[in-house]
Parts: C-alpha cells; structure tokens; sequence
C-alpha cells in the first residue's frame, strides 16, 4: 500500500513524499524507511496516524490505514537549544516558511533588550489551543454533546475556530462527527458555523467522510444543505461515486436533485456500482444535458471592475464588456475607450474556467475574488476582485451563461454549415440573435425564384466543400501529433548541426533530491568525468510555457553565464533535454540565511560584517556587468561548503547599460520605496536591498514589517526607520545610510544609477579591509564521498537522440564554462 510522509524539512518548509509499504511491517521499520527518504533520524521520529501516535513495536497494520493516508512526522530534536522553552520546540515542529504569508514566529532571542509581548503571548497561546484542539476532537468522538456546546461556548473566537481547527491531527471535530455519524452534534456544529465543505489534510470532504463510513443520515444533512459543494472530488471518487457503489439510492437521488449538481462534470464510464443507482444516474445525467442544450441567449454585461495586476499587489479599476452573441470578454482602461480601444479582447472559445480562487495572502478581507483562464500562447489567468459580493456572483454568472451559449451556437451552425441546410443556417441565427444579422437578406428567404434557389444551392456546396478540406486538414494533422513523440512547444529553436543532440545529462550521476520547487527540482549530483560534485537544477519546459515563465528562466541562465566571482554561485554547464532545461551551479550545502536567521534568530555584529561585506562584493561585481539584482533577502544568500557566501537566484536580475530596470518585481517585505512607486529600480535599489537583509540579520524581521501587505507597503513609503539603541553608533549609522527612501540619499548613491562603491567601502563600520570571511555557524557537512557510492536516484529523463533534436528547443540555452 502507499502512504504519504507529510514532514517539516531541515529548511524549515513542508514537505512530502510518498512510499510504498507493507503494512504487515512494524512501526520501527517503518522509521527506517522515513529516515532514507527524508533527512530527520529514526530516533528524532514521532510518527502521528490520525490522532493515533504510532508506536515501535506495534505493526502497522494494527492502526488501520488506508491506501493514500498521511502520516505526519514530528521532529522531536530539530536543532534546538536544550534550555529552549517548550513553546519554542512547538513551534519548530510545526515547520516555518519565512515568505508564504509573510508570517513570523514569535520567538525573541533571549539576548534581546526588547522582547514582543504580543509574540511571546501568541506562541503560548499556539501550545495552548493545540491541547484545546485535542481535547475537543475527544469529546466529539464520545458524541459528549454538554461537553461539545461547553467548550464550543467558551473558546470560540475569531482567532481560534474550534469546530474547524484540524492543526491536531488533520481532522476537525466536525470531520470526526461526519465519520462516527453524531447527528445531533453535526447538527448543532453546522448550527454554530461549521464549514460543511472544509477538507482533512488529506483532502477528503466530511460528505465523502460520511459515505465511506456509511453514515447515511449524516450525509443528508449535508445534503441539505445549499452550499454543500456535491461536485468535489478526491481520492479518485466523488460523493455521487461513493454513493452509487454503496447502493445508497436515497443519497443518489438527493445528489442528483441538489442545485448545486453538476451534470457535465460527470463521467459516465466511472460510476460503477449497483445496477439500479447506476441508471438512475445514467437517466438524470442524460436529461440533464438535453435539458441545457435548450438555450436562451444571455444578456450582455458591462460594467467597472477591478482587476488585480500579475504581481498581485496593485488593483486597476477597468471596464469590461462581456457579449455573448459575438462570443467576447473585452477589457477597456475606461468606460470612454470602449468600443474602440480595448486593452484585451478574449474570446469566449478560448475560455478555460470561471472560478472564486481560495483565500490567498495577497487577497484582501473586505474583497471577493473571480478568476478566469484562458488559452492564449500557453494558459493565462486574470485574476479581478470587488467589495461585492453580488458583482462577483453576476460576473461568474454571465460569463458562465455566456460561455456555453456561445460554444453551443457555434457547434449548432457548425453542424447545419456540414449540412448544407442554408435556409436553416439562416434561420437558427436569425432567432439565436435576436434578428441582428442573417447570412443571407430576409427579402430573398420570403419569396425566392429559381435563380435565387440555384444561387443558394451553390452556396450550400461551396460551404460543404470548405468544412470537407478542413477536416481533412485536421485529420491530418492529428495523425502527425500520434506519430510525434511529443508536441512541439514554442519557442523552439533550428537546427544547429550534431551539437544540438550532444549528450550531457548521460555524463551526471544523481546522487538526491535537495529541493523543489513550482517549475522542477534541484539535484546533488556527480559529474563523472572528474568526479565533482555540483548543485543540478531541473526546470520543466511545459510549466515554464504555461506560466510564462521562460524569460525568467533564460535571464537566470544569461547571467550566470556572464559571471564568474567567489560570492556569486557560478554556472559550470547548461543544456537541455526534451522535457527539461538544467542548470549545474556550485553546490552549496551550508544552507540559506533565513534558515540559520530563523535558528538563530538574530546574529552579532560580528557576524553581520562578514556577511555583508561578501554581500556587497557580489552586487558590486554585478553592477560592473550592469546587472541589478533586485531581489536581495535572506533566502537568496547560501553558505557553501566553506561557510563562505555566495549569492544565487537571477531570475529577477536585469542587464542594462543605463542602470535603471521599470519592470515591478521582488519580495514585498524587501522593496525599495521607488519600486513601491513604480519608478523602476536603478543600481540604488540594491543598496536599500543590502540594508533590509542586515537589517534583518541584526533586528530579527525587514524594516518596517507587517503581516498585512497594505500596512506593509505604507510602513516602507511613510514610515521613519526604527533602530534599536543597543546596536553600535557605527551600526545606527550605516542602516540610516543604506535605508534611506530617497535613493539619490543613500550612501554611495549620488547617481542612483550609477553607486560609487568606493564610499560605501570607506564606512568605519565596515571594516573593510577585514580579511576574515567564514561565518561560524552551517550545517554539519555530510559525508559526501559515501553517500556518491551509494547513489540510486533516476531523474527519468534521457538527453536528446537524432530522432528529436530538433524539438522543443530554447534558443540559446546550451552552455558549458571552460575550467
């Protein structure tokens, strides 16, 4: 059977992995696997199974998984101080991801002058509703229903959702009531706020939850309910599946009958089960669809609303027109640019999906979200938002009206046009569009003659003929694409001779996973011709196209290419296979800054001055190829195996001879008040990024932090700069100077677009003629020459072959670093 591992890594982020195991095999054993595929020791284990915490010497089996379930791994020793308060373990274990909701923790080094009440408050309470959580889950298993509405009554709130909290185990006490069928308490919890469609952790639905467990009644109530979402999926079953495999007719016909079922999401060749729910099903799907073939034209829409930029930190009021009947979404900057001047026009056909995305960080509280996708050279997103909700709903709504209808009409005369029935084609869109245009003039369809029915007669063959050719065409083109091995993506590149199928990933063994991320993984690898071992990373093609994200991907591999300095992490060979593009890079295995920031919570000054001296020679090496980072922070800053720094990451950097970039972009904890402005980033920018990570690095949190991104943006435009006064008068001095908001203020920054790095070098602070340059924390560097003997991770990816060479190329990727 197959289990998911769901851990928090050494980086403080959380990960998964997935194993096949035998659950006849002893929890011991079990352990012994975790520990090969993740990096926390057998003895460090604390294996959780629902709220069950597993125990050595017991089987597996003895706990009742099922096939796909998670396991949760605690980390009992996860590089903590022994005296370190149990809040603080609590909240190690719980795993940390510094950017993902700019979320803090709140731990204060115990050396700090000016500890945060509120911080130290909140991770007790974090302990604390933990224990609440598990108590609770206890009595709703019980079916103590006194008890329920006792701690229901005394510990909601709107920081800590009793009936929805499923921190403990994965499951909520409503998810517990739904799957031991407590009607009464699922009752009374949706009475008080309960989220009928509120997964576990591992995606199962508390209606799935009561089919699988036969809790009939249970499932009605749900049933009952307007908002239960009777359409989800997971697992490979929907409830409607669940349902007709159990017999359950009643709950069949009560799926089948609720407002919210969609008929076309059904797969018909997938409800499997008792013969009778099956042709219940089978009747009321078909029905369903002749039903929506009935269509009636919607109306069209215009109005103002806004639309969220790509970066999701701005919101543009723009107007949008949506008709129907010419099968267009259009987007004007103002009501006064329409009909003539769009920003965008979208066609109805290329929509992919309407939906109300789920709460992100970006997303205002007092906002309603609608986003919608379409096909355009791979598949974009725009995302709008409003106050209203009902502006929200209209637009869904109509776009979804809108959408089918269109598609509809435009299959209809797609048919009648095979046909050759003009007079037909002629009526259907003269109804369908309400009598605004006809192919052919009403004159001539009332009365016609001979001449004018030979005239038509023609048409209708012309029409045939054309329809014939292009299917023709089409037919032959799909024959291609099944003879292809894989579909040609764009941009691709020409043919450059026999280099451009050179085998290179055939000379690389893999030795593990190191990391992921959204477009591939990174590698640790040996290059066996001289046995070193480097840092691989994976991109993969298709999610690069599909997110528009090649050019960041090229930018990255262009620069890297240019550079060749001790604080930058250098490139030794680039090249690409069918599916991917790889990077092999210096590795690193010391670790990023905010890994070591978050252990250690703060640095000395000390440290600070070799950090940032190593930190500034890199940028400064950049600005002499007229290269801006514009993504300075701590995540971007590795220790190698020297404990020396080296900068990495350059998908935001910008080559430029007149040291000015316009386009918006970094990490919003870390940007400069003329990005914030939209004045574009210049060498200068750097500067004020240098001076957020010492910052950070000596306070604990970037300059003028917030958890809300409003506040946030306001505090770095507005706000005065805090420094704490136990930092040296040297220290004060150089984080006013870097931090400035004026950047022609900062120091070194005359000519924002040109820093004089001389001045800079100059500050006492400095001490920048120091030849000192390890740090003295890392992490205890493995063994690696054992660990390369024993590799046994396949990439499953060759290099090109004389077959393919040609496909699915991006120009000028191939690199190699002459050593």
């Amino acid at each position: 059977m197959k289990i998911i591992i769901r851990y928090c890594s050494q980086w403080g982020n959380m990960s998964t992995k997935t194993c096949t195991v035998n659950p006849n095999i002893k929890v011991a054993q079990l352990k012994q696997q975790i520990a090969q595929l993740t990096d926390i020791r057998e003895e460090d284990q604390t294996l959780i199974l629902n709220e069950h915490t597993l125990e050595d010497d017991r089987h597996l089996f003895s706990y009742n998984p099922e096939d796909c379930q998670f396991i949760y791994v605690n980390r009992e020793n996860q590089a903590v101080e022994e005296e370190a308060p149990e809040t603080e373990v609590l909240e190690v274990q719980k795993g940390y991801n510094r950017m993902k909701g700019y979320e803090k923790l709140g731990i204060v080094h115990e050396d700090s002058e000016e500890e945060d009440d509120t911080r130290k408050k909140s991770v007790g309470m974090h302990k604390s509703q933990m224990e609440i959580a598990a108590e609770f889950i206890k009595l709703v298993k019980c079916n103590d229903i006194p008890a329920v509405k006792a701690m229901v009554s005394n510990h909601k709130s709107p920081s800590f959702d009793i009936i929805n909290d499923r921190q403990y185990c994965g499951f909520s006490g409503f998810h517990y009531a739904n799957q031991q069928g407590h009607e009464e308490l699922v009752v009374y919890l949706i009475e008080e706020g309960a989220d009928i469609n509120f997964c576990t952790k591992d995606r199962q639905s508390p209606l799935q939850l009561a089919l699988k467990n036969s809790k009939i009644e249970c499932a009605k109530l749900l049933l009952s309910k307007q908002v239960c979402d009777v359409n989800y999926c997971s697992q490979g079953k929907s409830a409607l599946q669940l349902a007709v495999q159990k017999g359950e007719l009643d709950i069949v016909e009560l799926i089948l009958k609720h407002p919210n079922f969609d008929a076309q999401a059904v797969d018909l060749s997938e409800i499997k089960g008792d013969q009778h729910a099956t042709q219940l099903v089978t009747y009321h799907c078909q029905q369903k669809l002749n039903k929506a073939q009935e269509l009636v034209k919607p109306k069209a829409q215009k109005g103002y609303i806004k639309k969220v930029n790509v970066m999701k930190f701005f919101h543009y009021k723009r107007y949008l027109t949506l008709d129907p009947e010419a099968g267009t979404l259009c987007r004007y900057k103002t009501e006064s640019d329409c009909p003539l001047n769009p920003i965008e026009t979208i066609a109805l056909s290329t929509i992919v999906t309407v939906w109300n995305p789920k709460r992100e960080w970006y997303m205002k509280s007092d906002h309603e979200y609608l986003s919608v996708s379409f096909k355009k050279s791979g598949v974009e997103i725009l995302l709008f938002c409003s106050k209203s909700k009902t502006t929200i709903l209209s637009w869904k709504k109509s776009l979804e009206d809108s959408i089918l209808y269109y598609k509809e009409t435009e299959r209809k005369i797609a048919q009648l046009s095979i046909q050759g029935d003009i007079m037909a084609l002629n009526q259907y869109i003269g109804n369908g569009g309400g009598g605004q245009f006809n192919l052919i003039a009403d004159s001539r369809c009332q009365s016609l003659n001979e001449n004018a029915a030979q005239h038509l007669k023609v048409e209708a063959q012309q029409v045939q003929e054309q329809m014939q050719q292009q299917q023709q065409q089409l037919q032959q083109q799909q024959q291609q694409q099944q003879l292809s091995p894989v579909r040609t993506l764009s941009p691709v590149e020409g043919n450059h001779g026999n280099e451009s199928h050179k085998q290179y990933l055939i000379h690389y063994s893999i030795i593990k996973q190191v990391g992921q991320g959204a477009f591939g993984k990174v590698f640790l690898v040996k290059y066996n011709p001289t046995n070193q071992v480097y840092a691989m990373k994976q991109l993969n093609k298709r999610k690069l196209l599909q997110k528009k994200q090649v050019k960041f991907a090229v930018t990255e591999c262009d620069i890297l290419k240019q550079v060749d300095s001790p604080y930058i992490v250098n490139l030794f060979q680039s090249f690409q296979t069918l599916n991917n593009l790889y990077l092999v890079m210096d590795y690193c295995g010391g670790g990023d800054l905010s890994f070591h920031l978050y252990k250690h919570k703060t640095f000395n000054e000390a440290t600070c001055k070799i950090i940032i001296r190593q930190l500034m020679k890199a940028v400064e090496y950049l600005h002499s190829k007229d290269i801006i980072y514009r993504d300075l922070k701590p995540e971007n800053v590795l220790i190698d195996n020297e404990s020396k720094i080296k900068l990495v990451d350059f998908g935001l950097s910008k080559q430029t001879e007149i040291g000015k970039a316009r386009t918006f972009c970094g990490s919003p904890a870390y940007l400069a008040p003329e990005v914030l402005s939209q004045k574009g980033a210049v060498q200068a920018t750097d500067v004020y990024g240098i001076g957020t990570v010492l910052y950070e690095l000596l306070i604990g949190e970037p300059p003028y932090f917030s958890e809300d991104l409003d506040t946030l943006y306001n505090n770095i435009r507005n706000d005065n700069l805090e420094i704490p006064t136990r930092l040296s008068k040297p220290c004060q001095s150089l984080l006013q100077s870097l931090l400035q908001k004026e950047a022609n203020k900062r120091i070194g920054c005359k000519i924002p677009s040109q820093v004089n790095w001389n001045i800079i070098k100059q500050h006492e602070w400095l001490d920048w003629d120091n030849p000192q340059e390890k740090v003295n924390f890392g992490l205890t560097q493995e063994n690696l020459a054992s660990v390369v003997k024993n590799y046994t991770h396949n990439l499953g990816d060759t290099d090109y072959s004389e077959e393919n060479y040609k496909l699915n190329r991006i120009v000028g990727w191939t690199f190699a670093r002459v050593v």
